[in-house]
């Protein structure tokens, strides 16, 4: 106990966990003294929390159908040492619920002083659905930076991850939010639009973009419309919006065929802040997005405002600035080809990010554009300490 710092004097009020708040009012009787051992060092009593005198916490996280939106009843989560696994639990055994714990996970820093021990990597099991690493850790890859916990670090909870059910499909899942009052959800509106390659033959369509709305580009999806349809062309389907509407961040785009792609004519990921480009830097989003196949991820990239930094987002020339007078406004993820190869991208521009354009350019009407569905919020997105938010650690 001693050396997880527990040295405090009998009699006085105990913050446990770090919170700034006293959890235990008082240790043993304030006029009781604690036998001493003979040439030892002085001994007080004190009331702790076990798992932080062992050095250990509990890891709560969320897993979510991609699709639906519901809870995955059944899965299981566990962090993975090298072949081991750390810790007990991460069952999601209760219908309609989608949170895990993972309890008596050893702290990567056990000193507050180092050696810090490599992250975990975060693995999910559920039938039909994935048995591999949703989390991932790679040294000196900040897309890969695992789950870690710090000295005293007794509570962490990590960021949602939603998957679709296993198919040979390539699948787009962005997920933002952050915890709060105990549940993980986001009042930012982020909106997920996958352009197609250029196709100028039948069906005649030279583009489409499937996602929420249609955007002024040559050419559309066809009869499906934005939407999109993974029975017809345009071979993919936008499956749900993430927001404010229901506080789950999560939108999924599933394309069923790869149509045929060419250098600098494949297929575009681009995600859009329907405010001034500030709600990627939300405290309540931070967007990472995953290309699932065959029940596996093939790519994560994650929005990083560690500006400057290697690996982080880059911001386009072309814009003024985050939250300017020319907002950058769009997060050109990354491209796929027709053989499945994600190449990352990671830049954040205004609408010249667009792969291609309409007839009247790409800034037609698309900056503060009314929607027919709830008023997202549009402040500049939320503060911490007086500035924007920083990147999360994971």
């Amino acid at each position: 106990l001693l050396l997880q710092g527990y040295s405090s004097a009998v009699g006085n009020p105990i913050d446990v966990d770090g919170d700034f708040i006293d959890e235990v009012a008082e240790c043993w009787e304030t006029g009781f003294t604690p036998p001493q051992p003979v040439g030892g060092p002085t001994l007080v009593l004190t009331d702790v929390n076990a798992a932080a005198a062992l050095g250990r916490g509990r890891v709560t996280g969320r897993l979510i159908d991609a699709s639906t939106g519901l809870g995955l009843q059944g899965a299981t989560a566990s962090l993975l040492k090298g072949a081991g696994v750390a810790g007990y639990g991460g069952l999601i055994e209760t219908a309609g619920s989608s949170f895990f714990d993972i309890i008596n996970v050893p702290w990567n820093d056990q000193t507050g002083t180092g050696p810090v021990a490599a992250p975990y990597k975060l693995k999910v099991s559920k039938a039909g659905y994935t048995t591999g690493i949703v989390e991932d850790y790679v040294a000196a890859d900040p897309q890969k930076p695992g789950i870690s916990l710090g000295f005293f670090d007794v509570e962490n909870s990590i960021r949602q991850v939603s998957i679709p059910p296993s198919s040979a499909n390539n699948v787009f899942v962005t997920d933002w939010g952050t915890w709060n009052s105990g549940t993980y959800a986001t009042g930012t509106e982020l909106d997920q639009y996958l352009f197609l390659p250029l196709q100028p033959v039948a069906p005649g369509d030279f583009g489409c973009t499937v996602g929420y709305d249609n955007l002024p580009v040559f050419g559309d999806c066809g009869d499906p419309g934005p939407t999109g349809s993974l029975l017809a062309y345009p071979w993919a389907r936008w499956m749900r919006d993430g927001g404010p509407v229901d506080g789950l961040g999560t939108e999924t785009t599933n394309i069923g065929k790869l149509l045929k792609t060419s250098p600098g004519n494949e297929y575009r990921l681009l995600i859009w802040d329907y405010f001034d480009g500030t709600l990627f830097e939300a405290a309540d989003a931070f967007p990472v997005v995953r290309l699932w196949r065959g029940g596996a991820v093939r790519a994560t990239v994650r929005f990083d405002n560690n500006w400057g930094t290697a690996g982080a987002t880059t911001i386009d020339g072309a814009c003024v600035s985050v939250g300017g007078s020319t907002p950058c406004a769009w997060w050109n993820v990354g491209s796929l080809t027709s053989t499945g190869v994600f190449t990352r991208i990671n830049d954040l521009g205004d609408s010249n990010a667009w792969p291609y354009q309409g007839p009247s350019g790409p800034t037609v009407a698309r900056v503060g554009r009314p929607r027919s569905r709830t008023t997202r919020v549009s402040t500049g997105g939320p503060r911490i300490g007086g500035s924007r938010a920083s990147a999360p650690s994971q």
